[in-house]
């Protein structure tokens, strides 16, 4: 399926239905709207003139080059909307999205596709684009709520270790908190895909003149690829997030969560934490 110039203008005077009803109805979102418009054009221009250019030189090194770009890119954009600090935070989320890019990268190319050693740009880009932005939202999500509950719950970490748990055992139940946030985000994902979550992925490759079984089961091993992923690259990003945000005696770097955008003040009646609390209390 190919397009074309005046099919893309065609496309693009869609959005003169929505500014319409921005007029019409004073929604005063005309600006916005105006402006989210032309820097989504900006942004899938500059991405597509560079796989342009990297599917025109057809390089394997290069497309290496421009994954290991587009996990750099994951791991500061990540902290930035965790709202963590860089210093602290870049090492663990790189690492974990490095892992997970590598590791679920490989098992779809060599082990679902079996392409062997016939792995091209074709492949191996949009695999490692689509692992990227699965992890990426999900991930700043658990990795702010994993520095909100030591932050507002450092009496409990403090606990544990008051009591003879290693700085390992006591980060325990702060980790278990956080993976359990990517899991519940991707099984109500799951439960809710076709009928209240669109299957992208299914509709683009019919689209794109894939078969149905084609556009069926690649929809399924993504979703189950995206899910492992956001799973392993927090579990490792967590892993060696101590190393950075704890200082040799176990305690909390407080620059490691200092551009964290909550409250300081605990607030046990709402938090996930206030079971475990109220457990050690009785």
């Amino acid at each position: 399926m190919e397009t074309t110039v005046l099919g893309v203008m065609l496309g693009l005077l869609l959005f003169i239905a929505p500014l319409y009803l921005f007029q019409a109805y004073a929604l005063r979102f005309s600006g916005k709207m105006v402006k989210a418009v032309v820097t989504m054009l900006v942004k899938y221009g500059v991405l597509g003139g560079m796989l342009y250019a990297l599917f025109l030189c057809d390089s394997l090194i290069l497309s290496v080059v421009f994954c290991i770009a587009m996990i750099a890119t994951t791991a500061i954009v990540t902290v930035a909307k965790a709202h963590i600090s860089l210093r602290s935070g870049l090492m663990p989320v790189l690492a974990g999205a490095a892992v997970a890019v590598v590791i679920v990268g490989s098992w779809l190319l060599f082990a679902v596709m079996q392409l062997g050693t016939e792995v091209s740009v074709a492949q191996l880009v949009p695999v490692a684009g689509l692992i990227c932005g699965a992890i990426l939202e999900i991930e700043s999500k658990a990795l702010s709520f994993y520095y909100m509950g030591l932050r507002n719950h450092n009496e409990m970490y403090s606990y544990f270790l008051a009591n003879g748990a290693t700085s390992y055992e006591a980060l325990f139940y702060f980790r278990k908190r956080a993976l359990e946030r990517v899991a519940t985000h991707w099984l109500a994902f799951m439960s809710a895909s076709v009928l209240s979550s669109t299957p992208f992925i299914l509709w683009a490759m019919l689209l794109a003149g894939a078969s149905v079984l084609t556009a069926v089961t690649m929809q399924i091993v993504l979703v189950g690829a995206a899910f492992c992923a956001s799973m392993c690259s927090v579990a490792v990003a967590l892993a060696v997030a101590s190393r950075y945000s704890m200082d040799g005696y176990g305690r909390l770097i407080q620059d490691a969560a200092a551009k964290t955008s909550v409250s300081t003040q605990p607030d046990t009646a709402a938090s996930p934490y206030a079971e475990q609390e109220n457990q050690d209390a009785e």
